[in-house]
């Protein structure tokens, strides 16, 4: 019997030292503002000239095709949600971050004649993936490097 008692407890303290893996972080999300020339939210439902939610779509570029993104299985299959804080409507972005390329691009498609251009640099390690810079309509917005705080940007139509 002691032979028996032996193994298991060697077995339990040999399968509870295991490394803990290592966690993978995934920092890519951006926040966006959008108003008008007269400060107005566009974003905020309650404004008559808002962009309305429903029909906003996202579209990523991945290896030269444009691919609308919808996963139906996702929180926000669409890949954005629109948010308030402190007064101000947001719109929470997971921008393209195919792997593959150093400057993923997303489209952000607000309705059937307005889209725009959201461009990151990405950086990539064993264990993360962090959005360094945004730009958008290629005029650089927002640079890791020279900020802190979050990935905001404030877009004036």
């Amino acid at each position: 019997m002691k032979p028996l008692t032996l193994m298991l407890i060697s077995a339990m303290m040999l399968f509870s030292c295991q490394k803990e893996k290592e966690s993978f972080i995934v920092d890519i999300g951006i926040e966006i503002t959008v108003s008008d020339e007269n400060g107005n939210d566009l974003l905020n439902p309650s404004n008559q000239n808002s962009f309305n939610e429903q029909n906003i779509k996202i579209y990523d570029l991945i290896n030269g095709v444009v691919e609308e993104v919808y996963y139906p299985n996702y929180d926000n299959p669409r890949c954005f949600s629109i948010f308030e804080r402190d007064g101000i409507y947001r719109m929470g972005l997971s921008p393209n971050g195919n792997e593959k390329d150093e400057f993923p691009v997303t489209y952000i498609k607000w309705n059937e004649t307005d889209t725009d251009t959201i461009k990151c640099s990405i950086s990539r390690g064993d264990n993360y993936v962090v959005c360094t810079k945004v730009w958008y309509n290629e005029t650089l917005m927002w640079d890791g490097d020279n900020c802190s705080g979050c990935r905001c940007i404030q877009i004036v139509k």
